[in-house]
């Protein structure tokens, strides 16, 4: 018999073993977020924790949540009844919009939720450089180019020496990525209107 009740501080490390095993390539923040004691709830059955749903606030009535069902027990039911409960749960404290989070390489994850009325807004691509394949030719390039921007006035350095040198560097930090942002599609649109059975109208 499935059991869903809100998480207590003796599900943390199960909740976060399960997100480490089921959505590894989300798993890093979800289980980060644990420490932030979101709205969150629990699936178990015979004592086993198999099920995890979390969501907290982003903007005024727009929502992030995260949902995660172990592997072995994926088909029957168990997500359904879990986004169910993040849905009611979330309405009931003004949410209009639900975001979700899917890797695009994970097509069951993501047929899930577009089965349940989510939709794309705005698709992330991650990148990653293997210092241990980077070959000598390719870091004497980048130090011919690090000379030209140098030589420009433009200089590298770490975010740790730009504090110590500049009290306002995270103040301009933050004005570069809003400058940055004109054209990128907004993760967390404008609330909609959320249909009375469906899931709020804010998608991955």
């Amino acid at each position: 018999m499935l059991t869903i009740r809100p998480c207590a501080e003796q599900d943390r490390a199960a909740a976060a073993a399960l997100l480490r095993g089921a959505c590894p390539g989300n798993a890093a923040e979800a289980v980060a977020r644990l420490d932030a004691r979101p709205a969150a709830w629990v699936v178990s059955q015979a004592r086993q924790l198999i099920g995890y749903g979390a969501f907290w606030r982003v903007q005024d009535v727009r929502f992030r949540a995260d949902l995660a069902v172990h592997p072995a027990q994926r088909g029957r039911g168990v997500g359904n009844a879990l986004l169910a409960t993040l849905v009611r749960e979330a309405r009931a404290v003004g949410a209009c919009t639900l975001q979700v989070r899917a890797d695009s390489r994970d097509a069951r994850t993501l047929r899930f939720f577009l089965q349940r009325g989510f939709e794309e807004t705005m698709r992330m691509h991650q990148q990653a450089l293997d210092l241990q394949a980077v070959c000598g030719e390719a870091l004497a390039a980048a130090d011919v180019i690090e000379g030209r921007l140098l030589a420009r006035g433009i200089a590298f350095t770490s975010l740790r020496e730009a504090e110590r040198q500049d009290a306002s560097c995270w103040a301009k930090l933050a004005a570069l990525e809003h400058a940055a942002h004109e054209g990128w599609p907004d993760p967390d649109p404008g609330a909609g209107a959320g249909s009375a059975d469906g899931p709020p109208s804010d998608r991955e």
